[in-house]
């Protein structure tokens, strides 16, 4: 075929001396060092309110791998709240 060349061959060689440290690039960064990122870790708990009476709780939390964030959340109402209590 026209413009086809062929590849050159790859030549192994051996791993370098920083390259056998960690691979993970948060820790290279030291974004894991960072006092934001740390409370990011712990988590925090949020309150979502729309009016008076609708309410939910969230808990946020960044996991180990720094990219993905765990949500848990549940609903409570003024209303519900009140039933619970009642029985």
């Amino acid at each position: 075929m026209l413009g086809r060349k062929k590849k050159p061959e790859t030549v192994q060689t051996e791993p370098k001396a920083h390259e056998s440290k960690t691979h993970d690039p948060l820790r290279r960064l030291g974004v894991l060092d960072d006092e934001d990122v740390q409370l990011m870790l712990q988590g925090s708990k949020m309150i979502k309110v729309r009016s008076q009476r609708w309410r939910k709780d969230r808990s946020l939390k960044l996991l180990e791998d720094c990219v993905t964030v765990w949500c848990e959340s549940s609903k409570a109402s003024r209303k519900s709240k009140k039933q619970q209590t009642c029985e």
